[in-house]
């Protein structure tokens, strides 16, 4: 049987600023907090952002025997995510709308970036470098934007998290 790996301390420390370093729950809140798998590592075998929770010991035990089950935990990812400040609104909005469309492109003024720019430091969404011609400055210039693989991925575990809330 394989040994589980350590989950990278980046990745770690993504998930507890997302919970605050309390516990995700929001009628809970407790600190210290362990980092869940939502869908078991036996299962998926992996250690992603979508499926990591932090949850303090207690909750992380009441998950583990079936107690708060795991549609209830996936609510609590995504609002999790949503209260979380590592993105902007304007970030959100985007990463969900166009992690639904059947392409995962859009053009942007290339003075927006700036607004954009956790999306772009993850890697979820990649400047293409690519603009559309124009007469107005590079500011008001379109440039094309795409989600990358893993940026698909989050859209669709947030969107999916959202559709079972």
């Amino acid at each position: 049987m394989r040994k589980r790996p350590p989950i990278p301390a980046d990745l770690e420390r993504l998930i507890l600023v997302e919970s605050g370093h309390r516990c995700a729950i929001h009628a809970c809140r407790q600190a210290p907090v362990q980092i869940a798998h939502i869908i078991p590592w036996s299962r998926c075998r992996t250690h992603e952002f979508p499926n990591l929770i932090a949850l303090c010991p207690t909750c992380h035990t009441r998950f583990d025997k079936g107690e708060i089950d795991r549609k209830s935990m996936l609510i609590y990812k995504h609002n999790a995510w949503l209260q979380s400040s590592r993105y902007s609104d304007l970030e959100k909005r985007l990463l969900t709308s166009i992690g639904t469309q059947e392409s995962s492109e859009v053009w942007i003024f290339a003075g927006m970036a700036l607004l954009l720019q956790e999306l772009i430091s993850s890697g979820y969404l990649i400047d293409t470098g690519e603009t559309r011609p124009s007469e107005f400055p590079e500011t008001f210039r379109e440039r094309r934007f795409k989600l990358s693989a893993s940026g698909k991925n989050f859209a669709s575990a947030i969107q999916k998290s959202s559709d079972e809330a």
